[in-house]
């Protein structure tokens, strides 16, 4: 970090310091800054995650996206042939082996207000408790095989070979 970068750094811990005087942490790393002690500039970066990659988030807007067309394709069909809400329904990530996808799943849905209709379905969860990557990423590239993956429009063969993938 060259002295530049110290010194913005600095004066936002010290704006931020006076304006939430109890949080001791703002302070402490101002003093970090101010003082120069490299080996504490990780406690500065604490708060911060590990970036996610844009192919990651990708994966993760594609695993929603397949979701949507999934449900609604599933919602148009006369004949169910055996599928249930169940089968159709995001089921999450692992909230703790996929923290990354699911915690950005949770924005991309909540705070990004993107593709809400997928939790409609009562089946619908953001921690599915077990390892879906592999799983979905079948179930994409199956889906982005489908002729008609973007128009909502799935046949019932077509639904169920993606979600036995």
């Amino acid at each position: 970090m060259n002295d530049e970068q110290r010194l913005l750094l600095l004066n936002q811990y010290d704006i931020l310091s006076k304006l939430d005087p109890e949080d001791n942490y703002y302070s402490k790393c101002r003093d970090i800054l101010a003082n120069g002690y490299e080996v504490l500039y990780s406690e500065i970066s604490n708060r911060l995650s590990e970036p996610m990659s844009s192919e990651q988030g990708g994966f993760v807007i594609d695993v929603l996206q397949m979701y949507r067309v999934l449900n609604t394709s599933y919602e148009q069909l006369e004949d169910k042939e055996n599928i249930t809400d169940f089968d159709v329904a995001f089921k999450g990530f692992d909230g703790n082996e996929e923290g990354k996808y699911y915690s950005f799943a949770q924005f991309f849905l909540d705070d990004y207000n993107r593709f809400g209709e997928l939790k409609e379905n009562e089946s619908f969860s953001y921690n599915s408790h077990s390892n879906r990557v592999e799983k979905y990423s079948r179930m994409v590239m199956l889906w982005k095989d489908t002729a008609d993956r973007y128009n909502d429009n799935l046949t019932a063969e077509e639904i169920k070979s993606i979600i036995n993938a």
